[in-house]
């Protein structure tokens, strides 16, 4: 089945929300989420997956991310559950959404200064091959190793050891190491 208007307007109000996050409009990301919650609510539920639809994880992973761009660490791991729980009952695991979560969650358990649970989240995204890294990923990675550089993590080894994790991970991958 095509993706339907509807499942262009999920994807759309998503992608609002997304944007606005950027530019520190709480207001108007919250808004643009709730549209697409509505949009969801009303959606057919046989839409074929493609780049155009937007199926619940990966709605998710869009308000963890406007949760991390409005500094609320809260809102972003309620945001991970809701996926790891459709998840678990059985919604399919694209690779790169399934990544983005785990590497949103453990930014926002840096972010409440819960190291071994953003460790956890970090182990599982440094497993992914060298040919699954895309930018995107690294991007989430980098901002990781960006709050942790923050002096409050200065001389706790555990932080240290995330960022060379970080580091072996974001490195970029040899000539012919993909082949």
């Amino acid at each position: 089945m095509k993706p339907t208007r509807w499942s262009r307007r999920v994807l759309l109000a998503n992608q609002e929300a997304s944007a606005a996050a950027l530019l520190g409009d709480a207001a108007l990301a919250r808004q643009a989420l709730k549209r697409a919650e509505e949009a969801a609510d009303i959606m057919p539920a046989a839409v074929e997956a493609t780049a155009w639809s937007c199926p619940r994880p990966r709605m998710a992973l869009y308000a963890l991310s406007v949760a991390l761009r409005l500094r609320d660490p809260d809102a972003a791991l309620r945001s991970a559950a809701v996926a790891d729980e459709l998840w678990e009952k059985g919604e399919p695991r694209p690779f790169a959404v399934w990544t983005l979560t785990h590497a949103g969650a453990g930014i926002a358990h840096v972010m409440k200064g819960d190291l071994t649970a953003a460790g956890e989240r970090l182990a599982l995204v440094t497993r992914l091959p060298p040919d699954r890294r895309i930018s995107t990923i690294t991007g989430y990675l980098k901002d990781m190793d960006a709050l942790l550089r923050d002096r409050r993590f200065a001389g706790i080894q555990q932080a240290a050891g995330m960022r060379e994790q970080i580091a072996a991970f974001t490195a970029p991958v040899p000539a012919g190491a993909l082949g």
